[in-house]
C-alpha cells in the first residue's frame, strides 16, 4: 500500500563511521508479492458458464442472452455446440466475444420508487400461527409507478441487496399502480385478503428489523434504488416493533428515497395508498420509540429531546424533526409582487389541532399580531396545510426593518 501505481524515488543517507576508512557501501533489496486477485466469485473459467440456454429442439440462427447474466462495460465470450440425432454432441464453437454496454433505464430511474417497506409485522395472530405463519412472513416490499403516464417494464428488474427477488417474468406497471415483492404470497394473501399484486417472493431472505441497505437493481446490478434504511432518526422510529410499515411520502422528489426524512410510519397497505395518520400521536410515533429508556422524557409537548431550542410543539407545527437538531422546520419568509406592489410574505404548515399566531414588529423588541391575507394553501400527504400568507399592507420606504414571526402551540 506505500507503493500506488506510479514512479518511485528512495533517498538514502549513508554516514561513515571513521574518518579514515575510505571503503562506502550500500545495498538495498526490494521484495514484494503480486495484487491481491479479485475475489473468487469474481472469477471465471472458461468451462465456467455464468449463463447457459436450455437444449433448443429447433434450430435458432440467434439467441437473446438475458440482462440479468451480464454486467455492463465487461468482456464475455460465447459459445455454442450442437447435437445429432444419435445424442452425441460437437465441440464447442470458437468463442465470439463482445463487450456489453448500457442499457437505457431512464423510465426506470425518473419513476420507479420503492413506496413501502414491511420490515417488522406486527406478530401473528392464533389463526396465522396454526397456519404455519410466523411474523416474519409477512414481510413486503411495495414498488409504484409516479407516472402519470408511461407504463414501466419491469423485465429483468430484481432485488439484489437486502432481499433477493427477482420480478416475474412480463410485469409491465401503469401509471401510478404498484405492486409487491413479499416474503410469502399465501401468508400476505391470508393477512390482507386475495388479489394483491404480488409479482416475486424473497422466502429465501428477510428484511432487518434494525434496518440494512436495500438494492433495487436492473439486469445483473445497474443500480436503480440503492440506500439504506433504518428504525433510528432520521428514519421513522416507531416502526420497529409496532407493525407499521415505513412509506415514501407521495410527490417528493425520487433523488430523496434514502434520506429517511421523507418517510414516514403508515398502517400496513399493501397494493393500496397509504393513510397518512395525523395528529399528535402519530408524529411523535415517527420519532421517537417506545422501548427508549428515556421515552417518556423526550415526548412532553414543552421537552426539547435534540436541543436545537425548539420545543416538540412548536417543531409540531413547524414539520421538523425533534429528533434532528440541524432540521428547522418549514417556516419560510419572502416577497410578492402584486399589483405592482410587494409584499412580505410568510409560509409554514398549519394543523388543525394547533394554534399559530403570526407576529410582526419593526425593532424585534415590541410584537403585535399581524395582520396577513392568505395566498394560497397547499395539502400535504399528513394532513397539514402549508399556507402562504401576505401581509395586508405592502412594503413601504420607510420601513427601515421588518420582522415576521409565529408564535405556536398545541390546542
Amino acid at each position: 500500500s506505500a507503493l500506488p501505481a506510479g514512479e518511485h524515488t528512495f533517498a538514502v543517507e549513508i554516514h561513515q563511521f571513521n574518518t579514515n576508512n575510505t571503503d562506502l557501501r550500500f545495498d538495498l533489496t526490494l521484495s514484494g508479492i503480486y495484487p491481491i486477485p479479485t475475489p473468487p466469485t469474481e472469477l471465471r473459467w472458461e468451462y465456467e458458464y455464468r449463463w447457459k440456454s436450455a437444449t433448443l429442439s429447433n434450430f435458432v440462427a440467434t439467441v437473446a442472452i438475458p440482462t440479468s447474466a451480464v454486467r455492463e462495460n465487461r468482456h464475455y465470450r460465447a459459445r455454442v455446440r450442437h447435437m445429432d440425432n444419435t445424442g452425441r454432441w460437437s465441440h464447442w464453437s470458437a468463442p465470439v466475444a463482445f463487450q456489453s454496454t448500457p442499457v437505457s433505464i431512464q423510465p426506470l430511474l425518473d419513476h420507479l420508487a420503492i413506496s413501502e417497506i414491511m420490515y417488522d409485522p406486527s406478530t401473528e395472530t392464533p389463526s396465522e400461527g396454526l397456519a404455519g405463519w410466523r411474523a416474519q412472513d409477512f414481510e413486503y416490499v411495495e414498488l409504484e409507478n409516479r407516472s402519470s403516464s408511461l407504463t414501466l417494464d419491469l423485465t429483468d428488474v430484481r432485488f439484489t441487496q437486502g432481499i433477493e427477488v427477482a420480478i416475474d417474468p412480463g410485469v409491465r406497471l401503469a401509471p401510478g399502480a404498484r405492486c409487491l415483492v413479499a416474503r410469502s404470497r399465501a401468508a400476505l394473501t391470508l393477512r390482507h385478503g386475495a388479489g394483491l399484486p404480488i409479482v416475486g417472493e424473497f422466502s429465501t431472505s428477510r428484511l432487518d428489523n434494525g434496518g440494512e441497505p436495500l438494492k433495487l437493481s436492473y439486469g445483473g446490478g445497474t443500480p436503480i434504488r440503492e440506500f439504506r434504511y433504518d428504525d433510528d432518526v432520521p428514519w421513522p422510529a416507531g416502526a420497529s416493533g409496532t407493525g407499521s410499515s415505513i412509506t415514501f411520502i407521495p410527490t417528493t422528489p425520487m433523488a430523496l428515497q434514502s434520506d429517511g426524512s421523507y418517510w414516514r410510519n403508515t398502517p400496513a397497505s399493501p397494493g393500496a395508498p397509504s393513510v397518512f395518520p395525523q395528529g399528535w400521536a402519530a408524529w411523535l410515533a415517527n420519532y421517537f420509540k417506545p422501548n427508549d429508556p428515556t421515552y417518556a422524557q423526550k415526548i412532553p409537548a414543552t421537552a426539547d429531546p435534540d436541543g436545537d431550542g425548539l420545543d416538540n410543539a412548536t417543531e409540531y407545527v413547524l414539520g421538523s424533526n425533534p429528533a434532528v437538531a440541524a432540521s428547522r422546520g418549514g417556516i419560510v419568509g419572502g416577497t410578492l409582487s402584486s399589483g405592482g406592489k410587494f409584499y412580505f410574505t410568510l409560509s409554514y404548515l398549519f394543523r388543525s389541532d394547533a394554534s399559530v399566531q403570526p407576529e410582526s414588529s419593526t425593532d424585534l423588541t415590541t410584537w403585535v399580531p399581524a395582520n396577513l391575507v392568505e395566498v394560497s394553501r397547499t395539502p400535504q400527504p399528513d394532513g397539514s396545510v402549508q399556507l402562504l400568507l401576505r401581509e395586508a399592507q405592502p412594503m413601504r420606504s420607510a420601513d427601515k426593518a421588518r420582522f415576521l414571526r409565529i408564535r405556536a402551540g398545541r390546542l
